[in-house]
């Protein structure tokens, strides 16, 4: 299991960065954490999410039974950077992030819910009056159109053969009714989030949250390791290893090898186009006039970032919200509009031939 890094530090060449770094550190933490089982326990009773809490369970579990290194990186692939934390406050603070990273996960599905109820709630309102319109009201203007003998308008006679077809169908009519909303709901809630299906269509997506939640973790994780005196092109790649985004571990790979080249020009490869730059300089901060390493990474700055990313990941705006009940306001309007414009746009010529 290994990760391919193009370009960026050795000159365009291709660089493998083998799993054999974060094994090794998986079992240096092991070795020396006999508690970190208890403590992932102890966790996972405050974890709001059911399957957060099964997996920090279940890894608690491995950790007991002393499974490879590569079997729990290969089942925990999002959380296996916790066994690179070899202090326990470090530990405390991850957990801590994932706790607080679970409850609004937590509480954003339940905003989730509400974003779709809406729409779905108030445009199935809209299309059961509108099918009850169609099928009791349209029958008696197109009585009365057949009556005078009218020339019907394109969306007059659109409906009148949408209100026939309802009539002769009811059945049908209802299981299509049904079904449209079924598939609305599912629709906006595969889009709304970030799901398998959504992940398969358009590929895996990085936007700003995901960014900041990866960067809280390697943030924290990789001041862990420094301060244990592990070089930073090590602890870099230990930290990309761990990354469970593809995106990521490629950015964070290709910093490790630009870091054992020359950590004073991290702001060369193509994770500066990406990651914010406090976190750049953090890792290797630089003389402005000479471009010199002024000092080594900081560490207490990569923690102070590590809490901002993960405060500002739990930050959502409300827009979708906003949007969809918006679009869904304007499309009940135009559901409206053009059932009146297509009922009475014949009534002018009636009225036109009943005057002459």
């Amino acid at each position: 299991m290994k990760i391919q890094s193009k370009g960026g530090a050795a000159g365009g060449a291709e660089t493998l960065v083998p799993m054999k770094s974060l094994y090794d550190r998986i079992d240096q933490v092991r070795t020396a954490r006999k508690d970190l089982p208890k403590q992932l326990r102890d966790i996972a009773e405050e974890i709001p999410g059911a399957w957060t809490r099964n997996t920090l369970r279940q890894l608690a579990v491995d950790l007991d039974r002393n499974v490879s290194s590569a079997h729990l990186v290969a089942h925990y692939p999002e959380h296996c950077w916790l066994l690179t934390l070899q202090s326990s406050a470090a530990t405390t603070d991850a957990l801590t992030a994932m706790l607080e990273q679970s409850a609004f996960q937590h509480g954003l599905r339940t905003k989730k819910i509400r974003t779709i109820a809406y729409p779905v709630v108030l445009l199935a309102i809209a299309a059961t009056l509108m099918t009850a319109v169609i099928a009791i009201l349209v029958p008696t203007f197109d009585e009365m159109y057949r009556e005078f003998e009218l020339r019907l308008p394109v969306t007059t006679e659109a409906l009148v053969n949408v209100s026939r077809a309802v009539n002769a169908h009811p059945l049908v009519t209802v299981a299509l009714l049904i079904a449209f909303l079924a598939c609305l709901a599912g629709g906006l809630w595969a889009w709304i989030g970030n799901g398998v299906l959504k992940t398969k269509l358009l590929g895996p997506r990085i936007d700003g949250q995901t960014i900041r939640q990866s960067l809280a973790k390697t943030s924290l994780q990789v001041a862990e390791l420094l301060d244990e005196g592990i070089e930073l092109d090590r602890a870099l790649k230990i930290a990309a290893e761990s990354a469970s985004e593809v995106t990521v571990r490629t950015l964070v790979g290709d910093l490790a090898i630009q870091a054992g080249h020359d950590a004073g020009n991290l702001h060369r490869t193509r994770a500066a186009m990406v990651f914010p730059p406090n976190f750049l300089f953090a890792l290797s901060p630089t003389r402005p006039s000479t471009g010199s390493i002024a000092s080594a990474p900081n560490t207490t700055m990569l923690r102070e970032l590590a809490a901002s990313y993960r405060e500002l990941s739990i930050r959502r705006r409300d827009w979708i919200a906003f949007v969809l009940g918006q679009i869904t306001v304007i499309g009940v309007g135009l559901m409206i509009g053009f059932l009146v414009l297509a009922l009475f746009s014949p009534m002018i010529s009636l009225v036109s031939a009943l005057s002459s």
